[in-house]
């Protein structure tokens, strides 16, 4: 999946979450609506999902089952 793609399909996944979501980034906490205004206009931050988003799916893929 390409970054576009991914980006994409995580915006269609936060506009879903209620308003009780939230998403720590340091000591900023983003609601679902201002990460997204964040990954528009923020390229590092952008950058910064993805390569967590990989993280986490390889860190899944990869896990070992007890």
């Amino acid at each position: 999946m390409r970054e576009k793609e991914l980006i994409q399909a995580l915006k269609e996944k936060l506009k879903e979450k209620d308003d009780d979501w939230k998403f720590t980034y340091g000591r900023e906490v983003l609601t679902a609506k201002a990460m997204i205004e964040r990954i528009d206009k923020d390229k590092k931050f952008r950058k910064f999902v993805v390569e967590m988003i990989h993280g986490l799916s390889m860190d899944l893929i990869l896990r070992e089952k007890p």
